[in-house]
């Protein structure tokens, strides 16, 4: 749910017409990696809006997991050098495209970001007790997860051979 950027529908036409591409490994990582860790948190957002509940803290606290393990992956795979990629399969394959790190950053660092945001806002709050994610909040946060697997799906199919 980033905002679409004024040009982005020309950046993914300009991928397409300049044929950039990311290795099918990479796209595959990403692919998987990121959607399983966005499909865990729309599940339990999910679960937690069809019975109409908030979400307690511990179950919150499990989706900064898979926040903060999206964000390691995108940090250290759009690095623009690799002095140490934890990624050794794809070093031939890297850095990434200018553009195509852009996106990616922009893209993913926004929506995960604002998902923290929610998620945080919710349970350290200012009195420091924890508090639940309320329903409000868990329907932002899947429009968050939708957002990201749309992104994902268009990158996927941009960039593919």
């Amino acid at each position: 749910m980033a905002n679409i950027l004024p040009n982005e529908i020309e950046l993914f036409k300009r991928i397409k017409d300049e044929k950039i591409t990311i290795d099918p490994g990479i796209v595959d990582f990403l692919y998987n990696y990121i959607k399983d860790d966005i499909n865990e948190i729309d599940i339990f957002c999910r679960y937690y809006v069809s019975r109409q509940e908030p979400m307690p803290p511990y179950e919150a606290q499990r989706i900064l997991m898979y926040t903060r393990d999206i964000e390691f992956i995108i940090s250290n795979i759009t690095k623009e050098k690799l002095d140490s990629s934890i990624f050794p399969d794809f070093k031939t394959d890297m850095p990434l495209d200018p553009l195509i790190r852009d996106l990616l950053t922009y893209h993913l660092g926004n929506d995960i970001y604002c998902v923290n945001l929610i998620v945080q806002e919710a349970i350290e709050p200012s009195n420091k007790k924890p508090s639940h994610i309320p329903m409000h909040s868990l329907q932002k946060i899947l429009e968050h997860t939708l957002a990201i697997k749309e992104f994902m799906d268009k990158l996927k199919a941009a960039v593919s051979v």
